[in-house]
């Protein structure tokens, strides 16, 4: 068992695209591409006697910190997609978790970086990575494909505000909101008119703190040509943020 985990060093997950994973324009949709990369990596987790399930028995819980996603292209309906993952070894409690997207031509059309950590599930606070870090193999001979998830640019310009309470189809199974929720979020304040003509090539999001069921959040909308951010704040504190580029379809 031990030989079998340390073997697992990536794991690799194909998608064909349904109607649920494309937007109006028969497209990826972003928030499709962030629940493929959470299945991908919880996969690849129980593989190696971390996900979920083993954790759970711990009071523990894998959580999202930062998030970044550049798409060179972004692929349609019924087309079939791998997302390959691996973990490289962690630091100050941030486990860096890395993803390269592949079309069927098995060309590199996405790649992305994120950071997570452990939670106690009771105290909602960062929990001692060593139990997992143990069961982790080394994955010093595999290269990043890009750096840590980035700062979110300035973006100045004309702010839109739209006050949103929290509901049950936000919520995922650790009880707070999931880190897609924030992608469909935010295509949303950008509006159809927007994103009916325009691809979001890249997206950086940054999960500050947890956003639970019943809470109001404000959502701050701000443009600026080919950029786009958005900022959610709870009562009076930031808890996410998000920037964009666009590109036309």
């Amino acid at each position: 068992r031990e030989r079998k985990y340390k073997m697992m060093k990536q794991y690799t997950r194909t998608l064909q695209l349904r109607t649920k994973d494309c937007d109006v324009n028969g497209l990826w949709r972003f928030s499709s591409i962030l629940e493929t990369m959470q299945e991908a990596a919880g996969d690849h987790c129980s593989a190696l006697g971390c996900g979920r399930t083993e954790l759970a028995k711990r009071g523990l819980a894998w959580v999202i910190v930062r998030n970044e996603i550049r798409m060179e292209q972004l692929p349609s309906f019924e087309e079939t997609v791998t997302v390959t993952t691996f973990h490289k070894a962690v630091r100050h409690r941030f486990f860096p978790r890395y993803f390269i997207i592949r079309n069927e031509a098995n060309e590199t059309i996405g790649m992305a970086s994120t950071l997570w950590m452990l939670i106690n599930l009771q105290t909602r606070q960062t929990a001692d990575p060593t139990y997992v870090v143990s069961l982790m193999p080394d994955n010093s001979d595999l290269d990043a494909p890009m750096p840590f998830p980035a700062h979110i640019p300035d973006c100045d310009g004309e702010s839109t505000v739209i006050n949103r309470m929290v509901q049950y189809t936000d919520l995922d199974m650790t009880g707070h909101v999931n880190n897609a929720r924030y992608a469909d979020w935010f295509c949303n304040a950008l509006g159809s008119d927007i994103l009916r003509n325009e691809m979001i090539s890249s997206m950086i999001l940054n999960y500050n703190t947890e956003i639970l069921e019943g809470q109001t959040v404000t959502l701050t909308l701000t443009r600026n040509n080919d950029k786009s951010a958005m900022t959610g704040t709870v009562e009076g504190k930031n808890a996410f943020e998000i920037g964009c580029t666009l590109q036309k379809v």
